[in-house]
């Protein structure tokens, strides 16, 4: 976290150096070491930009076995994952009956496999896994944008929102619902990157705190 906020929140350009250095491999084998035995994978969310609709790349939990072709693979998904389209417009997250979804050049986004690929979030914000429907699942949603939540077996970890905001949410593709707030505002411009380190050091604390804030409600 220290080398991302002190950057400005160069994440992928870090995130390169941490597995060329093999820093992930070690922590992503404890966390396959601790869950079940049955090997559960690692899920991308993105949206095709020829179709608007969500794709999930899979990959194993254990990365430490992944070929330097395969990091590869797995960084331009990542990419992908985080990549906003050039033709992109705030309303396209929007839930609507009319153009249910929205689609993009296939310049906009990042190239896999010979098609475009964008941002998973325009398309789903909150998107489904393959193991949703396991017995027992409970989605976690991690968000910096503040907002309702009905979905069952899901619980949300967003920032407590006081700032002003319209007395309505605003549904999202996906079942995800928005405060229309000053709060969320902020947090998309940091979102986008547009935010100083002390900025960032903030929001990452805030974080750290809804996160246990969430921990504790749920042991209660």
């Amino acid at each position: 976290a220290d080398r991302f906020i002190s950057d400005g929140g160069r994440a992928m350009y870090h995130l390169k150096n941490m597995m060329s250095e093999s820093k992930i491999g070690s922590s992503a084998e404890n966390i396959g070491a601790s869950v079940h035995d049955n090997n559960p994978s690692l899920h991308i969310a993105t949206t095709r930009c020829s179709t608007g609709s969500l794709h999930l790349f899979h990959f194993p939990s254990s990365l430490s076995s992944m070929t330097s072709s395969d990091k590869g693979h797995l960084v331009k998904c990542l990419e992908a994952s985080c990549k906003i389209p050039q033709h992109f417009h705030p309303s396209d997250v929007l839930r609507r009956r009319i153009s249910p979804v929205s689609t993009y050049p296939e310049e906009d986004g990042v190239l896999i496999n010979g098609h475009g690929f964008v941002d998973g979030g325009i398309s789903a914000p909150a998107p489904p896994t393959p193991l949703d429907s396991t017995d027992g699942a409970c989605r976690i949603v991690v968000s910096p944008i503040s907002g309702g939540n009905k979905e069952r077996k899901t619980i949300r970890i967003s920032p407590k929102d006081n700032s002003w905001k319209f007395p309505l949410d605003l549904q999202c593709r996906g079942g995800f619902a928005v405060h229309p707030s000053v709060q969320n505002i902020q947090a998309m411009q940091v979102s986008a990157g547009l935010a100083s380190p002390p900025i960032l050091r903030e929001w990452y604390e805030r974080g750290m705190e809804d996160a246990t804030r969430t921990l504790k409600e749920i042991s209660q």
